[in-house]
């Protein structure tokens, strides 16, 4: 179980990293990719609970 926390993390915190510095990607697309990701590499309750903080992010970014 620990690995799979790890892995959401680093997802997590990749996709804010991509958010921050590289401002030529669309939002959308940003976390669309590491949606998928974490489909990937991660069980389906990881996915839906990275998908729940990425989604915050987009609408906390959206209405800035």
């Amino acid at each position: 179980a620990s690995r799979i926390a790890y892995m959401d993390a680093l997802i997590i915190e990749m996709a804010l990293t991509e958010i921050q510095y590289f401002h030529d990607i669309p939002l959308e697309i940003s976390l669309n990719e590491y949606i998928e990701l974490t489909k990937e590499f991660s069980g389906e309750k990881n996915y839906q609970f990275v998908n729940g903080i990425l989604i915050e992010i987009y609408k906390s970014l959206k209405q800035q």
